[in-house]
């Protein structure tokens, strides 16, 4: 396992038709169902994507438009001094300056599946993402608004 960042962005390219499901993030289990698990980015039943972290509550920034129209979305999140940012298609579409921190332990980067159980109205269904992932990445600081922009504009 690696310590999580405190700083970091996290972000992927994903279609699908199918709400629901974690696209990325960090648990402290390398497989299975996760007992600690935070720094996630996942859809909700509505098909609205959630950027979430747990600095001893349940922070989320939700977007306002859903994504489940099977065609290919780069989301994108960070977190930092800054607080929480949640970008699709290279635009900010949602912020909370006031969280930024997240839950501390040692874990790892997980894509496609793990626990969401207590994310409050945001949890979903099914913890599983049913669709496509490409391009995924982690990094340990928080790219800037113009550098998700370009990553979005490199992919399309």
């Amino acid at each position: 396992p690696t310590s999580c960042p405190p700083v970091f962005t996290v972000y992927g390219w994903l279609p699908t038709a199918t709400a629901g499901g974690k696209l990325l993030g960090f648990a402290g289990s390398p497989t299975g169902s996760s007992t600690s698990y935070d720094r996630h980015l996942f859809l909700n039943n509505t098909g609205n994507l959630v950027f979430g972290v747990y600095p001893g509550a349940v922070k989320v920034v939700v977007s306002p438009k859903t994504y489940t129209d099977n065609t290919w979305h780069h989301a994108a999140a960070t977190l930092s001094a800054a607080g929480m940012k949640l970008y699709v298609d290279g635009a900010q579409v949602g912020a909370d300056t006031t969280t930024t921190t997240a839950q501390a332990f040692n874990g790892y980067w997980r894509a496609g599946y793990d626990n969401l159980t207590g994310w409050g109205t945001n949890t979903p269904t099914n913890f599983y993402f049913t669709g496509s992932l490409d391009d995924v990445a982690v990094y340990t600081t928080a790219l800037s608004p113009t550098k998700i922009a370009a990553h979005y504009n490199a992919g399309r």
